[in-house]
């Protein structure tokens, strides 16, 4: 059985989501948590959990600001 990978469409928004040195490690730290060496390893569920937590950190950063 094989795991669905993320869309073109999560890709294309975690890749968006690194514009900081912020983001970046937040990709990089979850990718390594995961076991994962790229983005294209990471399975839907990963992917939108990775968009969500970006999401939210940059929220919480614009509120604090």
């Amino acid at each position: 059985m094989t795991v669905p990978r993320l869309t073109e469409r999560q890709y294309q928004a975690i890749k968006n989501l690194m514009f900081s040195a912020k983001n970046i490690r937040d990709v990089v730290d979850f990718l390594e948590f995961h076991g994962k060496s790229y983005l294209k390893e990471l399975s839907i569920g990963e992917a939108k959990q990775l968009i969500s937590e970006l999401v939210e950190g940059e929220k919480t950063r614009k509120q604090v600001n």
